[in-house]
């Protein structure tokens, strides 16, 4: 799933992979815990029962590094204007209004994955 993530973010966001580099900053060790509890105590109850459902649907966990790297697509323009660590950090503070599936459509249909 890690590399899966990286892999993705790297594919469709190279600009915030490069900026990140160059700030030391690796945007694996944010999403890690993200997918590691499926986003239980970072999103509202009601996305996880969204994320959970997909998961019991398809039999796969890939949904976790897609959401995690549709988050980090969505917030880029924020991202490529962090100058450090703290400022990262900032931007992914309070996830309480991330929605799941409208980021997942979004990140699916536009960047051609499906």
């Amino acid at each position: 799933m890690s590399k899966l993530f990286e892999d993705m973010l790297q594919m469709y966001e190279p600009d915030v992979c490069y900026h990140l580099s160059q700030l030391g900053i690796s945007p694996l060790k944010t999403a890690f815990p993200w997918m590691l509890y499926c986003f239980v105590g970072y999103i509202e109850v009601d996305q996880i029962y969204l994320i959970f459902d997909r998961i019991i649907g398809f039999e796969s966990l890939e949904i976790l590094p897609i959401l995690a790297a549709s988050i980090f697509v969505f917030r880029a323009n924020m991202i490529l204007n962090v100058q450090s660590q703290d400022e990262f950090d900032e931007l992914f503070f309070d996830m309480s209004q991330i929605k799941v599936m409208p980021l997942i459509q979004h990140f699916l249909f536009t960047t051609g994955i499906n």
